[in-house]
């Protein structure tokens, strides 16, 4: 963890940044208190759409025993 005053972290942001891309966390203090903390960006995991199916599967027509029979059966209902 890398601590830094107000104008340290002003005048050396971009060497902060790097240290941020490195997996460094970094304290910003204002008179030697703590005020913030930067941590490095994550990705947001993708996160599934529920509900997008059944929506998806009613504007085709197909009922839920369609699907279920699609599912369970060795034969595609669907295909023909």
């Amino acid at each position: 963890m890398i601590e830094a005053s107000v104008y340290e972290a002003k005048t050396r942001l971009s060497a902060l940044l790097q240290a941020m891309a490195d997996g460094e966390d970094v304290v910003i203090t204002n008179r030697n208190r703590p005020v913030a903390r930067l941590v490095p960006y994550e990705q947001p995991k993708q996160r599934p759409v529920f509900g997008s199916a059944r929506q998806a599967m009613r504007h085709a027509g197909l009922t839920d025993a369609d699907v279920a029979r699609a599912l369970t059966s060795d034969d595609d209902p669907l295909a023909g």
